[in-house]
C-alpha cells in the first residue's frame, strides 16, 4: 500500500467516527457504516474497480466511482428535497396552529 491509500483510510475511518454518531437509527448507522467499509475496501483493492466497470461496460474504475457519486448525489439531493419540504410545512401548521390560538377580538377602544 502507499502512503497515500493511508491517509485517506485515515480520514475514511475519522469520518466514520465523527458521522456515525449523528444517525439515531439502527439502519442509518449500519448503512454508512457498511458504506464507509466499502470505501476502505475499494481503497486497499482499487484495482477491483477497474474489473467491476470492464464487467458493467464502463473503460475505467474512475469513471464507475464518479458515476457512482453522480447517481448517490442526485438521490441525496431529492431526500433533502424532501426533508425540507416536510419542514416548510410543518413550520407553516405551527404558524397558523398559533394564528388560531392566539387571535382575538379586534380592539374596540378607538371608536
Amino acid at each position: 500500500m502507499t502512503f497515500f491509500q493511508y491517509i485517506l483510510i485515515a480520514l475514511v475511518l475519522g469520518l466514520l467516527f465523527v458521522y456515525a454518531r449523528y444517525f439515531k437509527l439502527l439502519y442509518q448507522r449500519l448503512f454508512f457504516i457498511l458504506l464507509f467499509c466499502t470505501g476502505i475496501y475499494l481503497i486497499i483493492f482499487h484495482e477491483i474497480t477497474n474489473d467491476l466497470a470492464t464487467f458493467l461496460g464502463i473503460t475505467r474504475g474512475a469513471d464507475l466511482i464518479f458515476y457512482t457519486f453522480v447517481l448517490f448525489s442526485f438521490f441525496i439531493y431529492i431526500y433533502l428535497f424532501q426533508r425540507i419540504r416536510i419542514l416548510e410545512n410543518n413550520v407553516v401548521r405551527l404558524v397558523r396552529e398559533d394564528a388560531i390560538k392566539n387571535a382575538g377580538k379586534p380592539d374596540q377602544t378607538n371608536s
